[in-house]
């Protein structure tokens, strides 16, 4: 079975492509980072969606994942042209190559996508400030029954830059400050290559939501943290934001998967650990 990766240069998309290569797949993958490439990594920039014809005529792939992009929500909001070009004009035109290539190709999305899904009468300030989900939502609603879309919720990470901030601070004795209002849904990235590896051979072009089933505040995240760590927990001095708005989270019925957020949090733990 041969992968391509495209986007190893991404932090979901080095991880995948080295846990597919630790598990003795044939894996390739792009990357706009030079010092990145080697005989099975080859140059690709979104911004030069031609290239990929290179890549695609290399071998016959089986499967693709699609992890490149401009992923800096903030970046996106404020660089509106560049990233519709980038997320939506380009990836467009890399995805409709995959199709005509007959490449099964799983595309990561957001669940802040469901914005869009459940309010059809969305401001014009709210599309900007959420510009990054809207283009996410027109690859979704483009190829609803030709390609696999993982909606991800917070992806945590080996070294996730926010947890280490408060353990190094929490190490040294010095307070943080987490949120109590506002809310999350973590999943750890080994969590994700768990799910895809169980679900490899069902994909069936359609719309998978991997995340947890329920959501905690950044508090709560920073208490466990210092629990499973044994941390000074009174360092914790919780905030509150007047600005933030709560949100429930959307449950969403193509969730294929039954743990909770703290596990999340247990897992980076763990993982931190070994």
């Amino acid at each position: 079975m041969k992968i391509l990766i495209i986007g190893v240069n991404s932090t979901l998309g080095e991880f995948l492509f080295n846990k597919f290569k630790d598990d003795g797949y044939d894996i390739y993958g792009t990357s706009r980072d030079k010092g990145k490439l080697s005989n099975n990594i080859f140059f690709l920039d979104i911004s030069d969606y031609q290239l990929i014809t290179k890549v695609l005529n290399f071998t016959n792939y089986d499967y693709c994942f699609f992890c490149a992009g401009l992923t800096n929500i903030n970046y996106c909001k404020e660089n509106i042209h560049l990233a519709n070009k980038i997320n939506f004009l380009n990836t467009s035109k890399i995805i409709n190559e995959l199709i005509n290539k007959n490449i099964k190709t799983i595309f990561f999305s957001t669940n802040l996508t469901n914005i869009f899904i459940q309010n059809k009468n969305i401001k014009k300030y709210d599309i900007k400030n959420n510009y990054y989900a809207l283009l996410k939502y027109k690859i979704e609603k483009k190829y609803s029954k030709k390609i696999n879309k993982i909606k991800l919720s917070k992806v945590i990470d080996i070294k996730f830059n926010l947890f280490e901030l408060w353990i190094n601070n929490l190490k040294k004795g010095i307070k943080i400050n987490p949120f109590s209002n506002k809310t999350f849904s973590p999943i750890h990235i080994n969590y994700i290559f768990e799910i895809i590896c169980k679900n490899l051979n069902k994909f069936n072009n359609e719309t998978y939501s991997y995340g947890p089933t329920d959501e905690i505040s950044y508090s709560e995240a920073a208490y466990r943290i210092a629990k499973k760590l044994n941390l000074n927990a009174s360092l914790i001095s919780e905030m509150t934001n007047k600005f933030i708005n709560y949100n429930p989270l959307i449950v969403d019925n193509m969730n294929i998967q039954n743990f909770d957020s703290l596990s999340s949090i247990d897992e980076y733990i763990k993982c931190r650990n070994d």
